[in-house]
């Protein structure tokens, strides 16, 4: 059964969005954006354009107009070992 499409398509949002949702789009390495929407859940991989960490991040956490998440790396927030993990 196809997941239900709720909200904006991503791309579309990213268009509407200025540098932010032009950085946003840049930054997206899945196959099909065309097939996310703004609001998923999924899980996408994303590659910070300063740093050029890869990680995965729910679409929506990056989209969100408060507090949106960023790259983890940039943030001093990646765990400090992987048996941290």
């Amino acid at each position: 059964m196809p997941a239900r499409r709720k909200g904006k398509p991503f791309i579309e949002w990213c268009a509407e969005n200025g540098k932010r949702g032009e950085r946003l789009a840049n930054e997206f390495r899945e196959e099909l954006p065309t097939a996310v929407t703004k609001a998923s859940n999924n899980k996408a991989k994303w590659k910070c354009l300063k740093c050029k960490h890869v990680w995965r991040a729910q679409v929506h956490s990056r989209t969100r107009s408060v507090k949106p998440s960023g790259c983890p790396k940039c943030a001093n927030q990646l765990p400090l070992s992987k048996t941290n993990n």
